[in-house]
């Protein structure tokens, strides 16, 4: 019979020899440090997934933060001149750099209705 045969809540223990009680003693241990250890290990897992996957992010965020700092430098160096023939003020730039869709634009005038022919013929 193996370790893994015996259910130790199953067991009635007041019936064991003397030799029996120290191997059932040894058994719950070896069981007790067999479940610390697979708890330990899923912790470790649990804690260096976790801190690989902050440490992916953050690089993440300091290549975006730096590539944004290198755009704004190059666009603040240009002159009032050109910024305004790329349609942007010095004022935007930190704005458009951080999100690129972002411009502020009036919207697109709609288009005048055209006349139906029907109401037209009723008019006249």
């Amino acid at each position: 019979m193996t370790d893994d045969d015996i259910d130790i809540l199953a067991l009635d223990y007041r019936s064991l020899t003397s030799l029996e009680k120290d191997a059932f003693r040894k058994l719950v241990v070896r069981r007790a440090e067999a479940a610390r250890g697979e708890l330990i290990r899923n912790a470790f897992r649990a804690l260096w997934s976790g801190l690989r996957t902050l440490v992916a992010s953050g690089w993440t965020a300091y290549q975006t933060r730096r590539q944004q700092r290198i755009a704004a430098a190059e666009l603040n160096g240009l002159d009032d001149l050109t910024l305004r023939d790329l349609g942007i003020s010095r004022s935007e730039i930190g704005a458009i750099v951080r999100n690129p869709a972002w411009r502020h634009e009036p919207p697109a005038p709609s288009p005048e209705p055209k006349p139906d022919p029907a109401s037209m013929a009723r008019a006249a």
